[in-house]
């Protein structure tokens, strides 16, 4: 049996949205050429043009449709593949708003694709869902990192500059283990060669990874992860 395959809007089913849907359009910029927002901001292309974004970061459950479309592409160009950075100006991190999400292994990638980015003179919006909790986690990593600064003076920056950022625990959680590793979750192990978690990020694996016993007492899984 054939299956249908939904048709791209064109040009005037998409002028006439981007019409409806601005007033849902969430952003703050938060230091010159990075901005923090919503998911409506992340395909409304006029806010983008109008803030000069080129690139853009996704910390989403999946991708949205209307990144597909041709006038998405011509603003953010991006490839269908998640891991190809180098020919891709939208980074889509795959990551639900939930306790047992790690960004901390995603850290690294974001804040290079960030510093690329913005050393190449293009504007950089991150966002997930309402902007509130995973975008304004990433972002605080990316800064922690540039200024050296821990998480607690960095995080109240951002939030003095998006009032909605507000880090679920768990996130602040990843945040604060950021900060003790020096912003590198990675260390050489002690044969050389393989990339090893550092202890912080190793602990914070294996808290993630406990279980509760039937008794009521935590156990732990052992997690090993190498790079």
């Amino acid at each position: 049996m054939p299956t249908h395959t939904p048709s791209l809007p064109n040009d005037q089913e998409t002028a006439k949205w981007e019409a409806d849907e601005v007033r849902f359009v969430d952003i703050s910029r938060i230091i010159p050429g990075l901005y923090l927002g919503n998911i409506v901001a992340s395909y409304h292309v006029p806010k983008l043009q109008e803030h000069n974004i080129s690139a853009i970061v996704s910390l989403v459950e999946s991708r949205h449709p209307r990144w597909a479309t041709p006038k998405f592409q011509s603003q953010i160009p991006s490839s269908e593949s998640d891991s190809d950075t180098h020919q891709s100006q939208h980074l889509v991190i795959p990551a639900f708003d939930s306790d047992t999400q790690d960004l901390l292994m995603h850290f690294q990638k974001i804040c290079d694709f960030i510093d690329a980015q913005m050393n190449a003179e293009q504007n950089v919006l991150v966002h997930c869902i309402a902007g509130v909790s995973r975008s304004p986690t990433a972002v605080t990593a990316y800064l922690m990192r540039k200024w050296g600064k821990g998480v607690d003076k960095t995080l109240a920056y951002v939030a003095g500059k998006r009032r909605e950022a507000r880090p679920s625990e768990s996130f602040l959680e990843q945040l604060r283990v950021w900060e003790e590793v020096g912003c590198d979750i990675w260390e050489e192990g002690e044969e050389g060669g393989m990339m090893m978690p550092k202890r912080a990020y190793r602990e914070y694996l294996e808290r993630r990874a406990g279980v509760e016993s039937p008794g009521g007492k935590r156990r732990g899984r052992r997690v090993v992860v190498v790079k």
